[in-house]
């Protein structure tokens, strides 16, 4: 299960888009079961990969300036403000999390 607020969900799609397309691409290059036989680098390098990805486009949407608006019961000014994240984590440091991740995997830890 994932949760997530905004379009924190891209911090979970972009690595596994990039892992998919990369397998893909490497079955048609190489021979038919390359991913198979080399899937656990694959996906570690597609979530390396993908951190910057999502580090920055983390940044821009979380770094938006709020939006004031006044209450109407108390005058009193309230700013909106749009956050993105994934299991309570900005969208930029879920990035963190990705580099992690991925080294794990690449040290074959999980």
């Amino acid at each position: 299960m994932f949760i997530w607020r905004g379009y924190g969900i891209i911090g979970i799609l972009i690595p596994i888009l990039l892992a998919v397309v990369s397998q893909t691409v490497l079955d048609h290059v190489y021979w038919a079961g390359y991913a198979e036989v080399h899937g656990n680098a694959i996906l570690a390098v597609a979530m390396m990969v993908s951190a910057p990805l999502v580090f920055f486009i983390g940044r821009k949407l979380n770094g938006a300036p709020p939006r004031w608006v006044i209450d109407a019961q108390t005058g009193e000014p309230i700013a909106l403000v749009n956050k993105h994240s994934i299991f309570w984590i900005p969208l930029e440091w879920f990035a963190l999390a990705l580099v992690a991740l991925g080294g794990a995997q690449m040290l074959g830890v999980i």
